[in-house]
Order: C-alpha cells, then sequence, then structure tokens
C-alpha cells in the first residue's frame, strides 16, 4: 500500500516541536515496519527512514494553510505517486481533494483519510457556538469549520483525536442539521514520543519546585489562568517553566495574534517565570526542560483534543495537573484534575510539598500512556484503512 501524507504545518520556523512534524515520524515509522509505501508532501524535508519525500508549498500561516489549494501541483502530485491513500492532515483541504479525484476519474480507487485534530469552536452556550477567537479573523472560525463539515461528507475515513472530538463534533454538525456517516468516526490519539519513555524515571525532588507549562500562548489555551496561577506563587521559591517554541513568528503571523504577543511579553518580565523557547531540538526538550520540571501543568483549554506536552512529561515519570474538560479525562487520572483556580492550587501544593502524593501520582501518569504508544496508535490506523471505506 502506497499513502501519500499531505503535512500540516504549524510551525515551519520550529519544525522539531511541530506536532505534525512529531506525528509523522512516530505514525509512519510504524507504517514502514508493515511495509507500506510512505511519500510525504511538505514545504520542508523530514528525516523518517524509508519515507519519501516531495516538495509542496502547504502555506506560511494559519489561514493561508486552510485556504490555498493549487489544483494543478496536488494533481501532478497525484499522477507522479499514484497512490492507494491520501492522508490530507490539513482537513480544510479534504473537499478540494475530493473534487481533484473526482475529476481525474479516481475517486473509487484512492481512499481519502483526513484528521480532525484542531476545533476552531470553543464550546456551546445557551445553545449559540462560542468560536475560536485565534481562528475568527473577520468570522472565519465559522467557514473553516464548514469546511470541516465538507471533510466529513468527502473523506472515506474521518480520524479525531479523542472522544470528546468526535462527541463535539457530532454536537457541532446537529446545529448545522448536517448528516454524516457516524462509522467513518474513528478516534486515533496522537502516538506518544518514546524518546521521552524513561527506563528510571525521574523522582521527587525535595529542594526543587518547578512547575512545566508547555502550550502554546494563545488566549483559548488559558494563558489568562496560567498568569493568574503565576501570580499566585510570585512570592515564593516556586518557578514556572514555560516553553516558547513558537516566538519565531513572521510579521505576518504576529499580526494574526496580537494577544499572544502581550502574554509572552508579560512573562519574559515576570521573575518566577523561565522562558523556554529552544525545545526545537528533541533532546534540550527531554533533557534540559522537561528533566527540570516538578510536574507540569495542564492548559486550562475548554476545546483541548488532546496534551501531547502532558504525555511527554508523564514519559518522564512527572506527574501533571489538567482541567475537567476537553479530552483530559480521557489520558488524566481523575485524582489529577481540578474545576477550578483554588482547586488546581491544593493540587499543585499537594503535589510540590507531599512526597507520597508525588510518588503515587507519578507512577499513575506513567502507566496513563502506556495505550498510546505508537505501535497501539499505528494498529487503530492500519485498521481504519482495511476495514472503513470499503
Amino acid at each position: 500500500m502506497k499513502i501519500l501524507s499531505i503535512l500540516n504545518v504549524s510551525n515551519r520556523d520550529n519544525i522539531g516541536s511541530d506536532s505534525g512534524v512529531i506525528f509523522h515520524s512516530l505514525l509512519f515509522s510504524q507504517c514502514q515496519k508493515r511495509g507500506y509505501e510512505i511519500v510525504i508532501a511538505a514545504p520542508f524535508e523530514i528525516d523518517i527512514y524509508g519515507a519519501k519525500y516531495v516538495f509542496l508549498e502547504s502555506g506560511k500561516n494559519k489561514y493561508d494553510v486552510r485556504f490555498r489549494f493549487d489544483w494543478d501541483e496536488y494533481r501532478k502530485l497525484i499522477e507522479e505517486i499514484k497512490p492507494d491513500v491520501i492522508f490530507c492532515h490539513q482537513i480544510e483541504q479534504c473537499a478540494n481533494v475530493r473534487a481533484l479525484l473526482v475529476a481525474l476519474g479516481l475517486s473509487e480507487k484512492i481512499k481519502l483519510v483526513t484528521y480532525y485534530h484542531y476545533l476552531p469552536a470553543l464550546e456551546i452556550v445557551d445553545d449559540k457556538i462560542v468560536w475560536d477567537p485565534s481562528l475568527n479573523h473577520a468570522g472565519l472560525a465559522e467557514i473553516i469549520f464548514l469546511k470541516v463539515l465538507s471533510a466529513l461528507k468527502t473523506s472515506d475515513v474521518f480520524f479525531v483525536t479523542s472522544d470528546y472530538s468526535k462527541s463535539f463534533l457530532t454536537q457541532l454538525a446537529k446545529k448545522y442539521n448536517f448528516p454524516f456517516n457516524a462509522k467513518k468516526v474513528v478516534v486515533m490519539p496522537p502516538p506518544a514520543d518514546p524518546f521521552l519513555e524513561l527506563k528510571k524515571p525521574i523522582g521527587y525532588r525535595d529542594n526543587q519546585k518547578t512547575i512545566l507549562y508547555s502550550s502554546r500562548l494563545y488566549e483559548q489555551y488559558g494563558t489568562d489562568f496560567l498568569i493568574d496561577i503565576i501570580k499566585h506563587y510570585e512570592n515564593s521559591n516556586i518557578k514556572f517553566i514555560v516553553t516558547d517554541f513558537f516566538s519565531q513568528k513572521s510579521q505576518e503571523r504576529k499580526g494574526l495574534d496580537t494577544k499572544t504577543e502581550e502574554y509572552r511579553e508579560f512573562l519574559r518580565n515576570q521573575d518566577n517565570v523561565i522562558i523556554r523557547d529552544d525545545g526545537d531540538n528533541r533532546s534540550t526538550y527531554r533533557d534540559d526542560i522537561v528533566a527540570n520540571a516538578s510536574l507540569v501543568l495542564g492548559p486550562y483549554r475548554k476545546n483541548a483534543n488532546w496534551s501531547m506536552s502532558m504525555i511527554d512529561a508523564f514519559m518522564m515519570g512527572i506527574p501533571g495537573i489538567g482541567p475537567s474538560c476537553a479530552s483530559f479525562p480521557e489520558f488524566m487520572p481523575s485524582n489529577l484534575i481540578y474545576d477550578n483556580k483554588d482547586d488546581a492550587i491544593k493540587l499543585i501544593d499537594k503535589l510540590l510539598f507531599n512526597k507520597d502524593f508525588w510518588e503515587r501520582a507519578s507512577e499513575q501518569c506513567r502507566k496513563s500512556y502506556q495505550r498510546f504508544m505508537p505501535n497501539e496508535i499505528a494498529q487503530i490506523f492500519f485498521s481504519a484503512l482495511e476495514q472503513h471505506g470499503n
């Protein structure tokens, strides 16, 4: 089986920390073991053993990647590679690819699969959709969601990251009276990175009180909540490591996220905050950033499909806390989930100052990631390709 995978790129300036690149490396390495032939189309080469690379410009900002489509380039790609499966990771392009396959007479010969990895809506309040502000310039979030619905209609397999994302997608589709084949929707969490798994996990360190926050600094990720927690501990010996792997943006991208730039400036001026923007190197990320944390703080994000950064910490034996919403209850121990700021602070204090609780939490978190290892996730992928869309 030959798979043409069209990469979605969220951070082309720091590809070592890009979730799409990491996903490709982990999943398609497993595909190679199964004998699949992999061709990756992207604006830069990804080093995956045995995989072939072809250049495809995917766009340079979050709207560019969602609305750009070069019919002739995609046609050339498909006719030269002759894939059995097209994995369209930029979900908004799925209907375009289907239309091209129809025009080429290949719609029945090539399976089209896609991945719903980011929600353009935050929640439904009082029967109204609250759109994600980072994608809602000039009301574009709803337009992007309509493209997601078109992918639901035109794909053969529609992967989602979690039960939460499947449920929320269904709720949103009902708001539009949009019928779809629920059988094609397959839950496939992002694979955990074995590079982060330690034979001997990091233990409790009584003389270290460091909280890691390794999520994007968007408003909808709960950065205001993070700042409230940081302010609570500003007169203590507790430090925060805040990763900022996306600081090197073009002026065009910065102009689309002015609130993020304000957060970034504020955090850089806090005495109890250590900013790390060098996690592009996975060894640095593992050994110098995650390894120096006492616990990981999940983003207070109402539409979190998943949190790869929390799983990273769990793999090293570092426990974490997360909110009682979105996908967090699916991969986190229930006793490490909080409802509000006061609950979060109580859990943080307990983890930092109660060794027995920390060690139990560490063991719980280490057990939680085992079902997300690449070989386990790849089985979901293989099964979906072989059983769905026939």
